[in-house]
């Protein structure tokens, strides 16, 4: 019971980062199809969602290769 317990709270941080790096990618496409002016330490603030989405992104991918259940 304890090793299924422990693989569903994997699979459900999983779920959950990749629900967050979602919601950067479109709120920044909102972010960016709205207000294109907005500035936030000399980048636009759409841009700095979508690096941060994809720093994440890349992140989440290494860990589940790492993992070695791809």
């Amino acid at each position: 019971m304890d090793k299924l317990i422990s693989k569903l709270d994997i699979i459900l941080n999983r779920l959950s980062f990749s629900i967050i790096v979602a919601s950067l990618i479109v709120g920044s496409s909102l972010i960016a199809q709205r207000s294109p002016n907005s500035f936030l330490w000399g980048l636009p603030v759409a841009e700095i969602g979508f690096i941060m989405a994809g720093i994440m992104g890349f992140w989440l991918l290494i860990s589940i290769l790492r993992s070695g259940r791809f």
